[in-house]
């Protein structure tokens, strides 16, 4: 509408006093569009296809975006920083000069993975550089090291004698077989069959010769590799409790040798998959439901183990004991006390203890400094991202007041020199709370990462509903809270919580592929992408419900905005049409007193030539288009033309 304005402009200057009132007129009513096409207008700019690129296909493309670098080397690194791709457009197309205050938080999905990626590269954690205490000895030191930090790669050989029990095998066997009382044949428990024998020299002839198709062994019914893939990356396990966790009454079942040894060290599932329908429906039943059960009982068992770790009231370690207790009583040359080796006991289970939180420290600090690295890069980014987008969409010189290319790029230098240093000192403060407040969740993180199973999950309910507190608490109280209505309040906060439902759906995501033995980083590629799509389909049902008729508010203030901007170009076009149009008028009104006096003196001084005169440039005043310019060429014209068209 603008341009249009300024071409009616220049056409004023140059007009004939028979078009000017035409133009003027023109120019008044240059944006005369009734108030419906404007409504109709703001309706239909938000039903076209930009409301769907921006609230559909972007955020699909982003979360597709995320799940693929996350299986790269370069996405894992930048995901480390918090840098995932939607964080980096969605902040980047959201800059602005006029706000500062732009640091945002990293999502909870993201932090668990990163998390995870932290704990897994963890290689026998960390040494404690505190002082010593006096009571604690040199060799108590070394003894804990020896035995309680191992290398968790996943490189890793499964070593089957460091986590097998016979003696705890065993005893359940023989309190089968005292349960049994004079039978002789035992019940397998996977098959329900009464047919196996618990003793070689009391075995149910009736199945002839002895063999181990009818003998009573004792099975993990979680096999030992399968535990120890669970928890080897633990740290707050040691072999030690992995091997009580794995050895519990809960995950033994006694079946037949031939059965046992057809497993080996399948799980339950994969035995059936393998046997097909070679097994009843009975024994398949019963296998899933123990091994259903038997997992239950070792992450509930895995559980109160961690807590009991980091608490400072676990158990100590069977072999460090011995040797540190064997260590003490050839130093003393007598054998121990009961109160001495409850002290070497509290000495071992606080190292253990301190082990576990000096590492989850250490994680949660390098996971900090990544982000405070990753906020720091989009900081830099952001504005010069801005202008980037600006000059490819506007041109160099748009909006900078000068017309040389050379210039322009100066100024927007500039421009972009002068946000960073005039900002840096309040993004450092920021950065600085940022880098606290992502220390302590990435502790935290870290302590929930050490847990399993449903469990983890509640832990992690409870920490991002504590996050979504913080966040509820400064949208409905913080600084941009004043400037917004209670509608846009309702909706940040739902928002806000669909967010920190979906980070968990997320790690629900994961957990339930790593099930499937879709291991990493298949798993995280994959959760990543169901979980940015199970945003997505969130944002659109809340745009499509609008809850708290945000888009109708939106409507409105564009409809406001646009009014507002047409009260401005309108009031505008009036001023500067009264200013031209008298002007214009003043000089032709001049023009034409200067002509009509040549045009009277012909007539008073009865002068054909000033009369002709006069009128010739009379026409060319008025902008008329005459095929002569005097009496010669009229005759001329006159005698080439019978009819003479006025």
């Amino acid at each position: 509408m603008k341009k249009n304005f300024d071409q009616s402009m220049q056409e004023l200057e140059n007009a004939s006093p028979l078009n000017a009132a035409k133009i003027i007129q023109k120019m008044e009513m240059y944006d005369s569009k009734s108030a419906q096409q404007i409504i109709d207008e703001v309706y239909q700019e938000f039903a076209t296809n930009k409301d769907k690129e921006t609230n559909i296909i972007k955020p699909i493309f982003l979360s597709i975006a995320d799940s693929l670098i996350q299986g790269t080397s370069f996405g894992r690194l930048a995901g480390r920083k918090g840098l995932t791709a939607s964080r980096i457009i969605d902040d980047c197309e959201n800059f602005s000069y006029q706000v500062t205050d732009q640091i945002s938080d990293t999502d909870g999905y993201t932090e668990h993975v990163n998390n995870s990626e932290y704990v897994g590269n963890f290689g026998g954690g960390i040494k404690n550089n505190s002082k010593t205490n006096q009571e604690d000895t040199k060799l108590t030191e070394k003894i804990y090291k020896e035995n309680f930090t191992r290398n968790l790669h996943e490189k890793d050989p499964y070593n089957r004698k460091k986590y097998e029990n016979q003696n705890e095998m065993n005893k359940y066997r023989n309190k089968k077989i005292e349960e049994a009382g004079k039978n002789k044949n035992l019940e397998d428990e996977y098959t329900g069959k009464i047919n196996i024998t618990g003793k070689k020299n009391n075995y149910d002839k009736r199945h002839g010769e002895y063999s181990r198709e009818f003998q009573a062994e004792t099975d993990h019914i979680v096999p030992l590799a399968t535990i120890q893939k669970q928890f080897k990356n633990n740290y707050a396990l040691s072999d030690d409790d992995i091997k009580k966790i794995a050895n519990d009454d809960s995950n033994f079942a006694i079946t037949s040798g031939s059965l046992n040894a057809a497993k080996n060290d399948k799980s339950n599932k994969q035995f059936i998959e393998k046997m097909g329908n070679n097994l009843d429906s009975e024994t398949k039943e019963r296998m899933i439901k123990k091994a259903n059960d038997a997992q239950e009982s070792i992450e509930w068992s895995a559980n109160k183990t961690v807590f009991n770790n980091i608490t400072g009231k676990g158990h100590t370690d069977r072999i460090a004991r011995k040797q540190a207790c064997d260590a003490e009583e050839k130093r003393l040359g007598r054998t121990l006390t009961r109160e001495e080796r409850s002290n070497i006991d509290a000495r071992l289970i606080k190292k253990k203890q301190q082990k576990i939180l000096d590492s989850t420290m250490k994680n949660a600090t390098t996971q900090s400094k990544d982000y405070a690295i990753g906020n720091t890069i989009l900081f830099m980014i952001k504005p010069l991202y801005y202008e980037v987008k600006d000059i490819a969409i506007n041109g160099m010189s748009h909006g900078v007041g000068v017309a040389s290319v050379t210039d322009a790029f100066y100024i927007r230098f500039n421009r972009v020199k002068k946000y960073v240093i005039d900002n840096m000192l309040p993004f450092l403060k920021n950065n600085l709370i940022d880098f606290i407040k992502n220390l302590l969740s990435s502790f935290v993180e870290g302590i929930i990462s050490l847990f399993t199973g449903i469990f983890k999950h509640v832990l992690k309910l409870i920490k991002e509903g504590i996050k979504l507190f913080m966040s509820s608490f400064k949208t409905l109280f913080g600084k941009e809270s004043k400037s917004m209505t209670t509608a846009e309040k309702g909706d940040a906060l739902i928002k806000i919580i669909g967010g920190s439902v979906l980070a968990i759906a997320g790690v629900g995501i994961e957990a339930l592929l790593s099930k499937l033995a879709i291991g990493e980083p298949w798993s995280v590629i994959f959760s990543t992408f169901f979980s940015g799509i199970a945003s997505t389909a969130f944002m659109i049902l809340l745009d499509r419900v609008d809850l708290f008729s945000i888009k109708s508010a939106q409507r409105r203030n564009r409809i406001i905005e646009i009014f507002n901007a047409r009260i401005t170009d309108i009031d505008y076009a009036i001023e500067t049409c009264n200013t031209q149009g008298i002007e214009l008028l003043k000089k032709q009104q001049q023009g034409f007193v200067e002509l009509n006096q040549v045009i009277n003196i012909g007539f008073e001084e009865n002068n054909i030539n000033y009369i002709t005169d006069g009128l010739y440039k009379m026409a060319s005043f008025m902008h008329v288009d005459l095929p002569y310019s005097n009496t010669d060429e009229f005759a001329a014209y006159y005698d080439t033309h019978p009819r003479i068209a006025l």
